[in-house]
């Protein structure tokens, strides 16, 4: 560092200085060809003719419509009546002149006044006509102008109504098959330009958080603002309910990652491992992109979670102060025919339900906060998964494939939108204790390292039973690998696994446990006693498969849930994980027992519903991980493609399967 001699400063600070501002220049620049290209891009988007039709009688419809009955079909189309007065939202169509068709129908039997339709955009009236024949149920187009000067249309239609029999008493309005609107050349919604630009603003942002040259940001944001504005040229209706909540999804990475910045360090020194802040940049790269996939994609408005609709209104029942409810034997906690049971209960974790509650006081919409928090809990395992990965094999590189992979595998994604949201936390739980017994693995049985197996055991069984008793099995049999190795660190070690589990219980058993003892006793173990003595057990009102055929479906499902390519590689990858393992192969020796334990409890007893296949993909992604790391440093590039390849590979599958779980799976038609 030299001293000038004429001012008496230093030349680095002002060399710093210098790189600072031609940085800060750098981002500037980017950030106005970014918002010149963004805003060229919409105008481009919405100049493109094109034709967006809305099938009402389809679930695809339902975020657009108010106060429309339940859609029906008949053996020529689908459609869903209107009431009184009902809504049609067009979000974001552009500004401008649209031609707007609406197929309908004003069949009404046995009425002497054919029906009157007047169709309002907002409080102006677009038209008012008599509808055809209304002997007929076939439907007639009809056609309006529609100008928009706001970009956004919402329709109102309103006629008289009619019951159709004595038996079916609905005010039933008009039937709509479909609406339809045809634009070209009109002007950007101000709030969808105003979108498109946070989101190519939050991306650029994001990747120079993440260590992204300028230039490089710059690209990535520019796919950014490029893909959705062709999106929104090619469907415009499917895509101007998403763009608010993908830049609020970006918002909130964004404002994560230093947050993570600051946490993961800490936990990685209180934890034990070596890893690299460049390292811990990746990781988190990695969380970004899985956040924005798997959030993103259960937080598009098209997606149908099916359990949804039975965890929102428990919480509910938070909000409500029926907390109590949750904590008894009730519906909730019974075992019905899902799992193979005709009576019974057992205990059922309302940690769930207190976390999604606060959502609700703040009026949220505990569906989509729910959903939200349920792909956070999911996105979050890849750091229990890479620690895992540095405790058990201090491979840095491992950790970051393991942690990746772990986001290619389709499995989670199913359970993502299924929405078993406890299930995915009982997961979560089994992971974290899982990665505590790692963190002790040196350590015998002093206070400390108790206290926190039991914290950990209290987690497992605290978020969800099933995945608790999964995990407490798992524990339960390394503590008798423990004791097989007869030496004295064997044994101490094994007994502090016993104790952990046994403190686990009892803190859970004194919050909520205690309630199920009588009907345990009353109701539980006779069912079980039944389903193991019955002659031929029942599951879902028929026959129960036998052994070998539930182990079956159970190979196919994950077969179809894996593809073969990772089913091939696992057993490869886990031959070098129990020979490169610094610590912990009687960790992955009890994962693996729980995996065959679970299994025949699944085709012999009682449906575990994948429950343990899930608990498991934690460990086929170490062992993945290890694979990849080790073919990455082969000096050979055939060697170094596979795991390249395979990923590529798991992507395309893991989208062409998002994409069927949030377009496709429980809509109708």
């Amino acid at each position: 560092m030299s001293r000038s001699i004429l001012t008496g400063t230093t030349a680095l600070p002002r060399a710093h200085t210098a790189r600072s501002a031609l940085r800060w220049r750098a981002d500037l620049y980017a950030l106005l060809a970014l918002a010149l290209l963004g805003i060229g891009s919409m105008l481009l988007a919405y100049q493109r003719a094109t034709v967006m039709r809305l099938d009402v009688g389809t679930s695809y419809a339902a975020p657009y419509l108010n106060d429309f009955f339940k859609p029906e079909q008949n053996d020529q189309f689908d459609y869903a009546y209107s009431g009184a007065e009902s809504e049609i939202r067009l979000p974001g169509i552009g500004a401008g002149v649209h031609t707007l068709l609406l197929r309908v129908s004003g069949w009404r039997p046995e009425q002497p006044e054919p029906a009157l339709l007047q169709v309002y955009e907002g409080q102006r009236l677009l038209g008012s006509f008599h509808l055809a024949d209304q002997t007929q149920v076939a439907p007639e187009t009809y056609r309006l102008a529609l100008h928009t000067t706001s970009g956004n249309a919402l329709l109102r239609l309103t006629t008289s109504t009619f019951t159709p029999s004595a038996a079916d008493q609905r005010p039933l309005g008009v039937l709509v098959d479909w609406v339809e609107l045809h634009s070209h050349g009109v002007a950007p919604e101000a709030g969808q330009l105003l979108h498109v630009l946070l989101i190519g603003l939050l991306a650029y942002t994001l990747a120079r958080q993440l260590g992204a040259r300028p230039l490089v940001a710059f690209a990535i944001a520019l796919v950014a603002v490029v893909g959705v504005a062709w999106l929104l040229a090619d469907q415009r209706l499917w895509w101007t309910i998403f763009t608010r909540r993908l830049w609020g999804l970006l918002l909130g990475i964004c404002l994560a990652v230093p947050l993570l910045e600051r946490a993961l360090p800490w936990l990685w020194r209180v934890g034990g491992v070596a890893f690299s802040a460049r390292q811990t940049r990746w990781l988190i790269g990695i969380l970004a992109v899985a956040a924005v996939w798997k959030i993103g994609g259960v937080l598009y408005p098209q997606i149908i979670v099916y359990d949804q609709r039975y965890h929102v209104p428990r919480t509910e029942m938070v909000l409500a102060g029926d907390f109590l409810k949750l904590l008894v034997p009730s519906d909730v906690t019974a075992l019905s025919v899902t799992v193979g049971f005709e009576g019974g209960h057992l205990p059922y974790s309302p940690l769930w339900y207190l976390l999604a509650a606060p959502w609700g006081l703040f009026g949220g919409d505990l569906g989509i906060a729910s959903n939200a928090l349920n792909g956070v809990v999911d996105v979050s395992r890849s750091i229990l998964i890479a620690y895992l990965a540095l405790r058990l094999f201090e491979n840095p590189l491992a950790a970051l494939w393991a942690a990746g992979v772990y986001h290619l595998f389709e499995m989670p994604y199913y359970l993502i939108s299924w929405g078993n949201w406890p299930t995915q936390l009982g997961l979560w739980g089994g992971l974290f204790f899982i990665c505590v017994i790692a963190a002790t693995a040196e350590r015998a049985s002093d206070r400390r390292t108790l206290a926190l197996l039991g914290l950990g055991a209290l987690v497992a069984i605290g978020t969800y039973t099933v995945m608790g008793v999964i995990a407490f099995a798992m524990v339960a049999m390394m503590a008798a690998f423990e004791w097989l190795r007869r030496t004295p660190f064997g044994a101490q070690r094994g007994w502090a696994l016993l104790l952990a589990l046994l403190i686990g219980e009892a803190i859970a058993f004194g919050l909520y446990h205690i309630w199920y003892v009588p009907v345990i006793w009353a109701e539980t173990v006779p069912a079980l006693v039944r389903r193991v003595t019955e002659p031929t057990p029942e599951m879902h009102g028929e026959p129960r498969p036998a052994f070998f055929e539930m182990i079956k479906i159970s190979w196919d499902y994950t077969l179809n849930h894996m593809s073969w390519p990772a089913m091939l590689l696992i057993p490869v990858g886990g031959y070098l994980a129990f020979r490169q393992a610094k610590r912990g192969r009687l960790i992955m020796l009890a994962w693996l027992a729980a995996l065959v334990v679970f299994s025949i409890v699944d085709a012999a007893i009682v449906a575990m519903i994948f429950k343990h296949i899930f608990f498991t993909l934690p460990l086929f992604a170490l062992f993945l991980g290890v694979l990849f790391a080790a073919l990455w440093h082969s000096p050979r590039l055939a060697a170094r493609l596979v795991p390249v390849g395979v990923c590529l590979y798991l992507a395309s599958f893991v989208a062409e399967r998002w994409w069927f779980y949030i377009m496709e799976k429980r809509h109708s038609p």
